[in-house]
C-alpha cells in the first residue's frame, strides 16, 4: 500500500513539474526586454486560449503594434503588418523566412 502511495506521489510530482519546465523553457533566453526585437505579446498557449476569436485578437494586436512576437518552445514567431517589413521580406530575403 505504501509503495503505491510513493509511486502516486512521484507521478503527480512529474506531472506538475512538466508544465513548470515548459514555462521556463519558453521564457528563458528569448530577449524579453530587448529593444532590438519586437515586443512579446504572448505565447502559443495564449493564442490557443483565444482560438475562438483568433482573427479578431490578431487584428486588435496589429492595431496597437505593427510587429509582435509570440514565444514557442524552441523559437519565437514574428507577426508583422508593417509594409516596410513585408517589402523587405518579399524583395530581399524571401528564402530565409517561413511562410
Amino acid at each position: 500500500m505504501e509503495i503505491n502511495s510513493c509511486i502516486g506521489y512521484a507521478v503527480a510530482s512529474l506531472l506538475l513539474l512538466f508544465p513548470c519546465l515548459c514555462v521556463l523553457r519558453i521564457f528563458t533566453g528569448k530577449s524579453l526586454g530587448s529593444k532590438e526585437y519586437p515586443p512579446v505579446k504572448g505565447t502559443m498557449f495564449h493564442l490557443l486560449s483565444c482560438l475562438d476569436r483568433l482573427y479578431d485578437y490578431q487584428a486588435e494586436v496589429a492595431a496597437h503594434n505593427k510587429t509582435v512576437r509570440y514565444l514557442a518552445f524552441s523559437q519565437s514567431e514574428v507577426y508583422t503588418t508593417d509594409p516596410q517589413n513585408i517589402e523587405y521580406i518579399l524583395k530581399t530575403n524571401f528564402a530565409n523566412y517561413d511562410k
